[in-house]
């Protein structure tokens, strides 16, 4: 899946170290948005690391005093690799934005190009103001629409933030992020029933919470490949199984 993350206004910046590991797996296009002189500001895309960095480093010093940023790598699932694709999408020009974590369950017509996000853009939240967008009321329904396997960040032009399904992502103090992705993790390689170290014989414990959060976003990238590849899957016992396999 992809990897986003927002932090509030007046955090230091994110560590380039720590963009640089989830970049590693979703390197398909990237862009970052905040607010500036009462816009929202969307920069993108970036297809290469150094630019986003450069990027980021600079316009959060310049402006990440007084404004929260929101950054996104993507991994492609549907639709082509391009600027149209790239997150942040922009609802309203100059007032609100959307990033997407995931893999929407939407008919996207054929040959259009777009990616899920870009066609629920487009349709689902058409004509909506910026105010409703960053609402409770919305983030309500959008969750109930996409589902718990799903993230979206929504910021607006006052640099108000709404995260639907935050619980599904983790949070470092004031910072959210979607997934563990930049996160580095020791040699492991991929066996049916999850995931194993490549270094022993037997599959790694998870003995701490962060361990923990990691395994639970393999199985859901798990999940989230077998839905889109329209495997019938029967998450319940394949979760349960697992957890059970990993965590005693």
């Amino acid at each position: 899946m992809c990897w986003m993350f927002v932090q509030p206004a007046g955090d230091v910046a994110v560590e380039a170290e720590a963009i640089r590991t989830a970049w590693e797996n979703n390197h398909n296009g990237a862009g970052f948005m905040y607010v500036r002189d009462g816009r929202l500001i969307v920069r993108k895309p970036f297809y290469k690391l150094k630019d986003l960095l450069a990027a980021y480093e600079i316009d959060h010093g310049l402006y990440g005093k007084d404004s929260p940023f929101a950054l996104h790598l993507r991994m492609k699932t549907h639709g082509e690799v391009d600027e149209t694709n790239t997150h942040p999408h922009v609802l309203i020009d100059g007032q609100a934005a959307l990033m997407h974590n995931g893999v929407l369950s939407v008919a996207i017509p054929a040959g259009c190009g777009l990616s899920d996000t870009a066609y629920f853009c487009r349709t689902v939240l058409l004509q909506r103001q910026a105010s409703q967008l960053t609402g409770k009321r919305l983030r309500r329904t959008l969750e109930e629409m996409i589902g718990e396997w799903n993230k979206f960040i929504i910021m607006d032009y006052t640099g108000r933030v709404s995260i639907c399904n935050a619980a599904a992502g983790s949070w470092d103090g004031n910072r959210w992020y979607s997934g563990m992705a930049h996160i580095a993790l020791p040699p492991m390689s991929y066996a049916p029933l999850g995931y194993w170290d490549a270094s022993e014989s037997h599959p790694f414990r998870m003995d701490d919470e962060q361990s923990r959060n990691i395994l639970i976003e393999m199985l859901e990238d798990s999940f989230m490949q077998a839905e889109m590849e329209h495997r019938d899957t029967d998450k319940v016992a394949i979760w349960d199984k697992l957890v059970k396999l990993y965590t005693e």
